[in-house]
């Protein structure tokens, strides 16, 4: 048996959860928390509202990790965008170099 408390969020509300399964396990600790209006009903609902609680920190987590894959994969493509952007200026610059004009306005500027 652990007296010591965790310090993450979750790791708390663990030992919570195993807390209030301890006192709902036994009917000694029930009838002695109803003597502080803490009764099963009660014990309950705490419980409930720790895996509520731990069902959202599990969401919250998943919907973070998804977030950062989207920005990894977005990053990757912007990365071959560029690659292909440079690539074509190269090929742009090439087939109109006798027309600066036509470079110009392709956003491309033209060293006099």
């Amino acid at each position: 048996l652990s007296l010591n408390r965790k310090r993450s969020y979750s790791g708390w509300l663990s030992q919570a959860l195993q807390f209030c399964n301890n006192l709902t396990a036994n009917p000694a600790y029930i009838t002695a928390m109803e003597k502080f209006g803490q009764g099963k009903d009660k014990i309950e609902a705490v419980k409930k509202q720790i895996t509520d609680t731990q069902a959202y920190l599990e969401a919250h987590r998943s919907e973070k990790g998804e977030a950062q894959q989207a920005t990894k994969n977005r990053d990757e493509k912007l990365d071959e965008l560029y690659n292909w952007a440079d690539d074509y200026k190269k090929i742009v610059r090439i087939a109109l170099k006798d027309k600066p004009q036509l470079l110009e306005k392709l956003g491309l500027l033209v060293r006099s």
